[in-house]
């Protein structure tokens, strides 16, 4: 998800995924600090939030 008009916190429901293995929120409007349960996600293995507010 680059590049769209996204903007607020991460929502932490998003790390409760059980198959998430990847996530891109690169360039968008988000802002705050990234969830705790984006750590504990057991699938995550890449995880990018470049350039964001």
């Amino acid at each position: 998800m680059t590049n769209n008009r996204l903007s607020g916190r991460i929502p932490m429901s998003i790390a409760t995924c059980q198959r998430l293995e990847m996530l891109v929120l690169a360039r968008t409007a988000l802002n705050g600090s990234i969830p705790k349960q984006f750590f504990l996600a057991s699938q995550l293995k890449f995880l990018l939030l470049a350039n964001n507010s």
